[in-house]
């Protein structure tokens, strides 16, 4: 094993082990590990299989030990701005889908301490109010990483931004962004984002800046034809329908009514 395999698996280690108390100021170990491969990657980070694990250790263990707070003020400060608003877009992705599995649990009537483990939210409401109010002052600067973030949220809140995002000139609005915006926008029910990503659907344009690959492992190197693709798949759970027209005909027969919000691909 070469020394910086031994030496990442001592900050996994680190990471994973002690738990942060009430009167620490900053989680320890996810300070450590953002300042290493956020702050220390140009406050970006790349696909680096080592980057996506501390990635993955700051936003599971980050959200429950309000690290959080800690970005949304580096944010608000803007420092390590990009990275940031990233990690705090993981964070409400799996903020929503705890509170989409609290709400079916409970519809279904279920013992939720019946569960070993129940998904749970952790950040606060301030979070999508300061992003919205941070993102609406950058105007275009970041607008695909603060849409990322927004769409992730999964939050009536983010309709008219996202709305702005997807209906915005190109010059200030990269595709990327129109894609997360309209990604939002169909998760929380709204056709026009569907509609977005069905025209998109055959045209072989660029893949946005190879941000897909950043945020989105599952669009990694695809244009903005297949990502659009294969997002509507995620959202409708079509397995068929390729082409446009394969969407199109699928969009006139399902019921329009707002879709049951499924898991942010990106998450």
């Amino acid at each position: 094993m070469t020394r910086n395999k031994i030496l990442w698996l001592l900050l996994v280690l680190v990471a994973t082990a002690f738990p942060t108390f009430a009167d620490e100021p900053v989680d320890a170990a996810c300070d450590a590990l953002f300042k290493n491969y956020v702050l220390g990657n140009d406050g970006r980070f790349s696909c680096d299989d080592e980057r996506v694990l501390a990635l993955k250790l700051i936003v599971e263990r980050g959200r429950k030990t309000y690290f959080w707070r800690t970005l949304l003020d580096r944010v608000k400060n803007d420092s390590g701005e990009v990275g940031s608003v990233e990690l705090l877009g993981r964070m409400l992705a799996l903020d929503s889908s705890a509170r989409l599995w609290l709400e079916h649990a409970r519809a279904k009537g279920e013992n939720l301490h019946a569960y070993q483990s129940t998904p749970f939210p952790y950040l606060g409401h301030e979070v999508v109010d300061e992003l919205l109010k941070i993102a609406d002052k950058a105007g275009g600067k970041h607008n695909d990483v603060y849409t990322f973030a927004l769409a992730s949220a999964r939050d009536s809140r983010c309709q008219d931004y996202l709305r702005k995002v997807l209906g915005g000139d190109v010059k200030h609005y990269s595709p990327t962004a129109k894609f997360f915006a309209a990604m939002g926008l169909a998760e929380l029910g709204a056709p026009e984002g569907v509609n977005w990503l069905i025209d998109q659907v055959g045209h072989e344009r660029e893949r946005g800046e190879a941000v897909f690959c950043e945020y989105c492992p599952e669009f990694s190197g695809a244009n903005l034809s297949l990502c659009c693709s294969k997002a509507l798949g995620m959202l409708s759970g079509e397995n068929d329908a390729k082409t446009r027209a394969d969407w199109g005909s699928w969009w006139e027969q399902v019921d329009k009514t707002p879709f049951t919000p499924c898991r942010v691909p990106c998450s």
